[in-house]
């Protein structure tokens, strides 16, 4: 007997009429028909028989990390990061930012 692969192949390349590859398949999906309903079957009654327990305990729950210190804090330049320009007073006399680099 032909697997369905090799019949489907044959009847692809011509080498085989209608009629005989539905004659051929025709059986060959009712067994596969047959097999698959019967493990659905066999599945179902197993898990039916005794409760369904996930295959991995969850997830422990786990605290969100704390926020990153903020900029100003950490700024080991002459000044801010940023420039404040809402307030020229905050530019330097020449007009130059450090952009919180040490410009030494």
């Amino acid at each position: 007997m032909l697997t369905v692969v090799e019949l489907a192949n044959q009847f692809v390349n011509g080498s085989m009429n209608v009629d005989d590859f539905l004659r051929e398949f025709l059986p060959l999906r009712k067994l596969c028909n047959e097999r698959r309903f019967k493990c659905e079957k066999l599945a179902e009654s197993l898990s039916g028989s005794r409760p369904v327990v996930p295959s991995r305990p969850p997830a422990p729950f786990r605290e969100a990390p704390k926020p990153p210190v903020s900029v100003s804090t950490t700024n080991s330049g002459s000044g801010p990061l940023y420039p404040n320009l809402s307030h020229p007073s905050s530019m330097t006399s020449n007009h130059s930012v450090a952009y919180g680099f040490n410009t030494q």
